[in-house]
C-alpha cells in the first residue's frame, strides 16, 4: 500500500456547516421586516407629519445597529477563542471520528498525532484526518510519499455585516505535500508556533 482514501464507515461523519448569519443581518435580510418599516414610516408621516424626524430615527437606529454589530462581533472571537481553543469543533470532531475509525478497523496504531494528521511509526504510515474539500474520508500513505512539509501562522479576522473586521486570533498548522496529484497538500492543526516548529522537527526525524 502507497496511497489509500479510507471512507467513513457510516453516516456519521460530523458535517461542515458555515456559520450562520448574525441575527441583526437575517432580520436585514428578511423582506416582512421592511414591509413592518414602511407601514410603520407611513404611520408615523401621518401622525407628526415630519420628514425631518423620520430621517433623524432612522440615523439613530442606524447608528445604534452599527454598535450592536461591533459588539456581538467581538464578543463572538471572545467566545470562539476562549471556547474551541483556536480549532473550530468541526476539525476536532472530524479528527476524532476518523482516529476510531483507523484504530479499530484497520489497525492503525497512533504514535503521534495532532488534529489532522495520526503517525503510525512502526508501520510507517501516516493518516490525514482533514480533507481538504471537506469529503467524509481520510488519506493514509506511506512516509515514502511525503515530498516536503511547512509550518504556517495565518490571523483569523471576524467580519460584521457593515465590513468591519477584528483580528481575533491567529492559527498555526503545517502542510504536507505528498505524491498525490488529486490531492496534494493537506493541513494540520499546531496549538502555537512552538508546536509547529516542534512538528516541522519530528517529521524530518521520522521521514529523512
Amino acid at each position: 500500500m502507497t496511497i489509500q482514501t479510507v471512507f467513513a464507515p457510516d453516516n456519521n461523519a460530523p458535517k461542515f456547516d458555515l456559520d450562520k448569519p448574525s441575527q441583526l443581518t437575517q432580520l436585514l435580510t428578511n423582506k416582512n421586516f421592511w414591509i413592518v418599516v414602511a407601514i410603520l414610516s407611513a404611520l408615523f408621516m401621518l401622525i407628526v407629519g415630519s420628514v425631518g424626524w423620520l430621517i433623524i430615527i432612522y440615523v439613530i437606529f442606524g447608528i445604534l445597529g452599527f454598535i450592536y454589530s461591533i459588539l456581538s462581533t467581538f464578543i463572538k472571537a471572545l467566545i470562539t477563542e476562549s471556547k474551541y481553543d483556536k480549532i473550530p469543533p468541526y476539525f476536532q470532531n472530524t479528527h476524532d471520528y476518523f482516529k476510531r475509525h483507523l484504530v479499530q478497523d484497520h489497525n492503525f496504531n497512533v504514535d503521534y498525532e495532532s488534529v489532522g494528521i495520526l503517525i503510525d511509526a512502526q508501520a510507517r504510515r501516516i493518516a490525514f484526518t482533514l480533507d481538504p474539500k471537506t469529503r467524509p474520508q481520510v488519506l493514509v500513505c506511506n512516509f515514502n510519499d511525503v515530498q516536503r512539509w511547512q509550518a504556517y501562522s495565518q490571523g483569523v479576522e471576524t467580519q460584521n455585516q457593515y465590513g468591519a473586521t477584528l483580528s481575533s486570533m491567529s492559527k498555526y498548522y503545517v502542510s504536507v505535500y505528498i505524491r498525490n496529484p488529486e490531492q496534494p497538500r493537506y493541513d494540520f492543526f499546531t496549538t502555537d508556533s512552538t508546536d509547529a516548529d516542534q512538528w516541522v522537527a519530528r517529521l524530518g526525524a521520522l521521514l529523512n
